[in-house]
């Protein structure tokens, strides 16, 4: 960066004349920082691909989750709680993701002018229609893999429930 900046001033140093070099590169300088891209690979996916769900849990713990992602730590947690064959935490996991999911819907008027004004990151995560039939179907195989064939299929008709509110949407599965 350095070195360029010493090339453009040396460059233009005689001239009188003004050159457009300089506020084109001051323009892309200004643009450059609006834009953030990391370069690192995620720590949780690289634990998770190593089947460490362990690590993968106390990373994801140790993250500051804002507000507006509550949701997806709750998902990500409870499938790595089910990964670690934690199935009771992972269906508290799961009904605290919905429940919050269920408060989040709401819209906030406040935060729908912070996205439109500032960023579109600022809006709390929304469960999508496969991930909320999802939520009851990993629910249901947690049960089962607690011998909890009952409260499975309280699962299964919530979702059958779910299925006739939205029968409009089209899911991959369905």
């Amino acid at each position: 960066m350095r070195i360029l900046t010493k090339h453009i001033m040396n460059k233009h140093r005689g001239h009188k004349k003004r050159s457009c070099t300089w506020p084109v590169f001051l323009c892309m300088l200004l643009i450059s920082g609006c834009v953030t891209r990391t370069l690192n690979e995620d720590v949780i996916e690289q634990y998770m691909l190593k089947q460490q769900p362990q690590q993968a849990l106390a990373e994801l713990e140790s993250r500051d989750i804002k507000t507006r992602n509550r949701v997806l730590y709750y998902l990500d947690k409870a499938i790595l709680l089910r990964m670690e064959g934690n199935f009771s935490a992972s269906n508290q996991a799961l009904e605290d993701a919905k429940s919050l999911a269920a408060q989040t819907e709401a819209l906030s008027l406040r935060e729908q002018a912070e996205a439109i004004s500032v960023n579109d990151a600022q809006r709390s995560y929304y469960l999508s229609d496969f991930e909320q039939s999802l939520l009851y179907c990993i629910k249901t195989m947690n049960y089962l893999e607690l011998q909890q064939a009952q409260e499975a299929r309280v699962e299964v008709l919530q979702l059958n429930e779910w299925l006739k509110q939205h029968e409009q949407t089209k899911l991959p599965f369905a």
